[in-house]
């Protein structure tokens, strides 16, 4: 389901300059001598300071416009990046603008208050959206060995956020492609209460599975009742009559598991959605593998393709063009796939929330670590040039346009 929040409302967008050289000594002196870790405690701070927000009432976007010929030629002028900050009420705008202006982020970045470009948003024909990996796994035994069996157990695992900063991956997969490309993350502050207290209740049938006899039943029920000549008679069996409860060892497997994910609803979580749109399935596929895998370790993630023929793809695009959050509805495909109907609908969420240490690696702009951007300017590099301007002595260690 959409987001209410209608960011083109109330809305402030800041666009990259340039992306920070880690070593570049000014900036080293600013960060007191590690640039990156400082960038991520300045994105950790903004975000935490968006979950404080009433829910849906704000949100934060990372917007990548890659255009394969720009219109100066600059290799380096492909690639555009933007901060979106909207909200349904000016007040949230200026707090997190404030917070914003006054972080590393804006010097670092070089952010300056901009318009958003136009993407060609009628070219693109995929998208590939990434979310939480969540499955659904058929018990061992049915009801008929174990009244208390579910048709499937939940599952669902948090987000690991990378480590590594290797961000710069995603510039290098760009630099080879002829083909539009956008890439959107956006997050807004979620109230998790009733998934918390749905949770807890599907602990609690997880551990009951596989409990042999705890009392419950109605003593009634194994009450036995004869016909004499003097009328109806009951009689207690002295062998209790108790239903099968055949063990599943894969219920406990899957509640250690949802045990540990449970401790991560306590914490303060963002609603998001992190979406490639490309003019080729492959593109698409091919970018949100990349991004995915510089965000994540572990590959606790799923990616959910879909093309122009998919209602849902349609909707994306919607979404895009009118600065909405709109995460893929992850939960129905896979229920559809199963063929289990409705089952766990209070868990529909799931897959599109995290905290704010979880989506570290995700929410994020790339940092100049590996030399030269081949999209985007660093800080140290010379200002952009048109080639057809330039008297070129030599060549490059890599290919100027490794398109060609």
């Amino acid at each position: 389901m959409a987001s209410d929040l209608q960011i083109s409302t109330c809305r402030n967008a800041y666009r990259v300059q340039h992306l920070p050289n880690p070593g570049f000594g000014p900036f080293v002196r600013d960060c007191g001598g590690d640039v990156s870790a400082a960038l991520a405690q300045a994105w950790a701070g903004l975000t935490r300071l968006l979950a404080d927000l009433p829910a849906h009432q704000a949100a934060l976007a990372i917007r990548w416009r890659y255009c394969p010929r720009p219109a100066d030629e600059s290799l380096q002028s492909r690639l555009a990046l933007f901060i979106i900050i909207a909200s349904t009420n000016s007040a949230l705008v200026e707090t997190l603008s404030r917070a914003l202006e006054s972080s590393l982020l804006k010097r670092l970045y070089g952010l300056s208050p901009s318009p958003l470009e136009e993407v060609p948003w009628e070219s693109f024909r995929a998208a590939s959206d990434l979310v939480r990996r969540e499955q659904l796994t058929r018990p061992l035994h049915g009801r008929e060995f174990n009244d208390r069996s579910p048709a499937a157990y939940y599952e669902i695992d948090p987000f690991e956020p990378s480590v590594r900063d290797d961000s710069m991956a995603l510039d290098q997969v760009l630099g080879r492609r002829g083909e539009w490309v956008a890439i959107e993350v956006a997050a807004e502050p979620v109230d998790l209460a009733a998934e918390r207290h749905r949770h807890t209740a599907y602990l609690a049938e997880l551990q009951s599975v596989n409990r042999r006899w705890d009392g419950e039943e109605d003593a009634s029920l194994l009450e036995l009742t004869y016909a004499t000549t003097h009328g109806l008679t009951w009689n207690r069996s002295q062998g209790v009559l108790r239903p099968l409860r055949r063990e599943d060892p894969l219920a406990e497997d899957v509640r250690r598991c949802q045990q540990q994910f449970h401790e991560t609803l306590r914490r303060p979580h963002l609603r998001f959605h992190a979406r490639v749109l490309a003019e080729t399935p492959a593109a698409a596929h091919l970018v949100s593998s990349v991004l995915a895998e510089s965000a994540f370790d572990g590959g606790n993630y799923r990616l959910f393709h879909t093309a122009d023929d998919d209602p849902v793809f349609h909707r994306a695009i919607h979404a895009a063009r009118n600065l909405r959050l709109e995460p893929f509805p992850s939960h129905e495909r896979l229920i559809t796939e199963e063929g289990l109907g409705d089952l766990y609908a209070g868990f529909r969420r799931l897959a599109h929330v995290a905290t704010t240490e979880e989506l570290a690696g995700l929410f994020r702009l790339p940092v100049a670590v590996h030399g030269s951007p081949r999209c985007i300017r660093a800080n140290t590099d010379p200002p952009a040039l048109c080639e057809n301007e330039m008297i070129i002595l030599g060549w490059d260690e890599e290919p100027s346009d490794e398109r060609e």
